[in-house]
């Protein structure tokens, strides 16, 4: 279960809606009208909420809920609930089986994959792609995020950004921050690091 940070903020999903805002501007990611991204580890859905204001279509996968309620009004929505997931009737929401979901990426501004990501197949997220930002904000060991980010680079456009949180798990925070960055080295260029507020 995510360890999401409780505290809603006014007008905001949730804090973490901050750390995507301060990463794009701190370091210069251009985000276009119809660019698409990858969000992983998208539950509530700032991160999600902040790139389809900006223009994104936005593929989330995370098995907790995003709060669809506010997204922003007027655009198109599908879930796929995963494996051993609730079924959803939710209006002006379009319900989508795993295997409706190659291609469909585009069709939507917001597309949801309502399940745990390691139970997602790395050809069904390429089937879904290519994306222009990958972002990933998870509840796990550094090391261990930046190996999924290597892995989903398949899934990314020959110039695709990465935006990447990494949850320090002891003391050793610059050892930590190292393996990730060796472990992002083989399939990312200009890799750079930024302790955020949020």
């Amino acid at each position: 279960q995510r360890n999401m940070d409780a505290e809603v903020l006014e007008n905001r999903i949730s804090r973490a809606e901050f750390k995507v805002y301060e990463a794009v501007n701190y370091f210069g990611i251009k985000l276009e009208q119809g660019m698409r991204a990858l969000d992983i580890g998208a539950a509530p859905g700032g991160w999600t909420r902040y790139l389809i204001k900006n223009g994104l279509r936005v593929v989330a996968i995370d098995a907790g809920n995003i709060d669809y309620a506010k997204m922003p009004k007027g655009i198109r929505m599908a879930i796929a609930p995963g494996e051993n997931r609730e079924a959803y009737n939710v209006e002006g929401i379009d319900i989508l089986a795993a295997s409706e979901l190659e291609g469909r990426g585009k069709d939507y501004e917001l597309l949801h994959i309502k399940e745990l990501f390691g139970r997602i197949k790395l050809s069904t997220l390429v089937g879904l792609g290519p994306f222009d930002i990958l972002c990933i904000d998870i509840n796990i060991p550094a090391q261990e995020a930046a190996v999924i980010a290597a892995v989903c680079s398949e899934a990314l456009k020959a110039k695709g950004k990465l935006i990447l949180t990494l949850k320090m798990t002891d003391d050793n925070i610059e050892r930590n921050v190292e393996k990730s960055k060796e472990a992002l080295a083989a399939t990312y260029d200009g890799i750079r690091v930024k302790k955020l507020p949020h």
